[in-house]
């Protein structure tokens, strides 16, 4: 999929994968953590744990893949293969994503 403004990009395994919040990637993350409402949501965006934190990367990859990519999500995953520590390193580039999406 072609880049877009606010597009972010995490490297995994010395593979570059996008990162696009979309309504559907949002509605993902809300579903998955169980957190509706935009103030619930907000609160549990700033206590993240490595599993929510991969739910965010699976999320905002999927809108990136092409129609017949591999799927973000699964045991096969280049997602689910990641250590807490290199979630921890993701989470900055997911974090430029929610903010450039949010910005005034």
């Amino acid at each position: 999929m072609a880049f877009q403004v606010g597009d972010g990009h995490v490297v995994i395994n010395n593979c570059r994968y996008g990162l696009r919040l979309t309504v559907g990637a949002l509605a993902e993350i809300s579903t998955r953590l169980s957190l509706f409402g935009p103030d619930t949501l907000m609160q549990g965006l700033r206590s993240l744990q490595a599993e929510e934190g991969r739910v965010l990367l699976e999320s905002l990859m999927r809108p990136c893949l092409p129609p017949d990519g591999a799927n973000p999500v699964g045991s096969g995953s280049p997602v689910a293969r990641l250590t807490e520590a290199d979630i921890a390193k993701a989470l900055p580039a997911i974090c430029e994503v929610f903010e450039h999406a949010f910005a005034d």
